[in-house]
């Protein structure tokens, strides 16, 4: 009798330790998902499931406070579903020191390539790969070594900040260049430089553009990209505007992105806000009339 209330007594606790691991590994998968250590208050975009943006809204709630659904649509307006949001701490972390403006030229370009390095983490995690044998020390290892190439395109000229870290991660990389300048007046993007390769038919491609303001910029070069076959088009941003992203997902709704953060608004300007500003200045300091006459020269030009 007391041997069956010992097993008895044993499978209840067997059976609770098992829910509480259940709800663990679910606490952990949302928390990896949902922003809920971003010190201000705002709508955006609740997560579902990895990789999933639904028209829902939430609130951003000081550090150790989930973020809470709100009853009412989001202000995006709409179901983005290849949008992911990376909100690891790490890359909170890091995205905070990017947000202040006291952070140095040097400093802002280092954090710049290490957040990029997540988002293209998160964003090739399905390259295409084949098993291999090699040898270690001590014996042979059946390994998996990444065999499909990454064409990256970085948006001029804030997003040669982000290559560093895309290629970091990307053992097979090509770089193409596409300078794309926004005109202040109608905000309206322009393409000023074109290094992309003639065909692009079954080539994967990262385009990296820090911030996706007003979408313009980055559907116009999604469009080029796609104008040359490609079909497989992934867009890494920092921060992405939730007025860019309703937009951007109706030019081009086929186009995943990955980015750190949605921000709620634009100013009169079309710069993010609360943002961090414009990322090519902070990079590599304000434009001079050189630059802006190479814009008048080299517009529209195909640069093989």
């Amino acid at each position: 009798m007391g041997s069956r209330l010992h097993q008895r007594r044993l499978g209840n606790v067997l059976s609770i330790l098992r829910v509480a691991a259940e709800l663990r590994s679910r606490s952990l998968h949302l928390r990896a998902i949902v922003p809920d250590r971003v010190g201000a208050v705002g709508k955006g975009v609740h997560l579902d499931s990895p990789g999933r943006a639904i028209a829902t809204s939430f609130s951003l709630e000081p550090q150790g406070r989930s973020a809470k659904p709100d009853s009412e649509p989001a202000s995006l307006g709409l179901v983005r579903p290849n949008l992911t949001v990376v909100t690891h701490p790490t890359v909170a972390h890091r995205l905070a020191e990017v947000r202040d403006q006291r952070t140095g030229r040097d400093r802002f370009r280092d954090l710049i390539a290490e957040i990029s390095m997540f988002l293209a983490y998160e964003a090739l995690g399905e390259l295409g790969t084949s098993p291999r044998a090699i040898t270690t020390p001590v014996g042979t290892a059946q390994v998996l070594v990444v065999t499909e190439e990454v064409l990256v395109i970085p948006v001029l000229r804030a997003g040669l900040g982000m290559v560093p870290g895309v290629q970091r991660v990307a053992p097979n990389c090509e770089v193409a260049h596409l300078g794309m300048k926004r005109d202040e007046s109608t905000l309206d993007a322009v393409c000023y430089l074109d290094g992309l390769p003639a065909d692009l038919a079954q080539r994967r491609v990262v385009v990296c553009d820090p911030m996706l303001a007003t979408g313009g910029s980055l559907a116009q070069a999604c469009r080029l990209i796609e104008g040359r076959g490609a079909t497989r088009i992934t867009a890494l941003c920092l921060v992405a505007s939730e007025p860019g992203l309703r937009n951007f997902s109706t030019q081009m709704p086929g186009v995943a992105v990955f980015c750190a953060a949605v921000d709620v608004s634009l100013d009169d300007r079309g710069y993010i806000v609360p943002g961090l500003g414009d990322a090519g200045d902070r990079l590599f300091g304000p434009p001079g009339d050189g630059l802006s006459a190479l814009h008048g020269q080299v517009a529209n030009r195909r640069v093989d």
